[in-house]
């Protein structure tokens, strides 16, 4: 990066089928870095150096040297990623924490993930239910120094379950609220299902559910975009 703005470099701009060179003009140095700052704080670039990873944070002092790696952001984290069959070295006796989750990720991928990156993935299986805080965990969300306090468990209890859909009289019918994973395991196993009951009408009802009567607008029409690309009509829609 200090190197590109030194100078003596040309960029080559596209212009109508063409490309205009231009000179990147020389920059000072702590203006170069104090940019690189910014854009690491800002989640725009994943800075590494050494054991140290930063995304979405401030750099420290004498993290930003010449050796230090710029780089976008590392894809976003499956919730399904942290559960125990999908990362049995974070977990021990059903139960992991924070670190132990950020070691793991890590080590499955090869680099130090930023703790931004890992943090979005425990937040996203704790709101899916898919793991929970055990009493004695430490204050959610938290930064990396204390990632160590933070103690989750797979849930022991079963979310409750929906009022029953109807069915015909005589006629037999499955429900439960599924977690998110629990969907997956249903995915993998519809091809065995079908072939069970291949000479018998089978039917799969779907509900989808979000308990919030302020569900800001954006998130409905994120979720109606997934759910079309499921079956036509399957749409969210307030009710009430």
């Amino acid at each position: 990066m200090l190197a590109y703005f030194d100078g003596t470099k040309v960029a080559r701009i596209p212009r109508n089928g063409y490309e205009q060179p231009t000179a990147v003009p020389k920059t000072a140095r702590d203006v170069v870095e104090g940019a690189v700052r910014a854009a690491v704080s800002q989640g725009y670039l994943w800075l590494r150096n050494g054991p140290a990873s930063i995304l979405k944070d401030d750099v420290p002092s004498g993290v930003l040297t010449e050796q230090a790696l710029l780089g976008p952001q590392p894809a976003a984290i499956s919730p399904i990623d942290l559960l125990p069959e999908s990362l049995p070295d974070a977990w021990q006796d059903g139960a992991t924490t924070g670190i132990a989750v950020a070691s793991a990720l890590s080590a499955k991928a090869g680099v130090n993930l930023p703790w931004a990156t890992v943090c979005a993935a425990i937040d996203g299986a704790i709101r899916t239910r898919m793991v929970e805080r055990t009493e004695d965990s430490g204050p959610w969300p938290c930064d990396w120094s204390a990632a160590q306090t933070i103690h989750l468990r797979v849930p022991t209890e079963k979310p409750p379950v929906g009022p029953p859909v109807e069915v015909p009289t005589g006629a037999y019918a499955a429900q439960a609220e599924l977690t998110t994973g629990e969907i997956q395991n249903l995915a993998d196993e519809v091809a065995s299902i079908v072939a069970a009951a291949v000479e018998h009408e089978l039917k799969f009802v779907l509900r989808v559910e979000v308990d919030d009567p302020n569900l800001p607008d954006d998130v409905v029409n994120r979720i109606n975009e997934a759910l079309a690309k499921v079956a036509e009509g399957l749409r969210l829609e307030k009710r009430g």
